[in-house]
């Protein structure tokens, strides 16, 4: 009887090792996305022509343009507008500051940004920013 639980252990423990294998690189593709949702606060529809940019940024250069890591842009939503913003783990320094910035255009107008930084994946931040944006006047 012990002779067969030893086979049967030495049977599943290969399964066992790969289900531990799969579960890390499942939790590591799951840790390369920034989500979270983009929204202001005027109580007013967006045009259904409405393009919502959002992007994850390399914000660590002062007086420099941000280096953009990742990139997603909708069309036709209303807010709040939840997006998933995906990227390569190895190209997140962590001593570098990122942060999540969007704008909403009509017609190539601009018509929202955000005007405060919404940090992420350093530092002590999450991934997850909720961006409130403010109306271009």
């Amino acid at each position: 009887m012990r002779r067969h639980l030893v086979y049967l252990f030495a049977a599943i423990l290969p399964f066992v090792s790969n289900l531990s294998a799969a579960a890390e690189l499942t939790a590591e593709k799951a840790s390369s996305v920034v989500t979270g949702s983009v929204s202001y606060l005027q109580r007013i529809a967006l045009p259904k022509e409405a393009v919502v940019e959002v992007q994850l940024v390399d914000v660590s250069l002062q007086d420099a343009p941000a280096i953009v890591i990742s990139e997603q842009t909708y069309t036709g939503k209303q807010v709040p507008i939840h997006y998933s913003l995906s990227y390569e783990p190895k190209e997140i320094k962590p001593t570098h500051d990122y942060a999540v910035q969007a704008n909403i255009t009509v017609n190539g107008k601009l018509l929202f940004i955000n005007t405060q930084r919404y940090s992420v994946l350093t530092k002590g931040s999450e991934n997850k920013a909720d961006l409130v944006l403010e109306m271009v006047k």
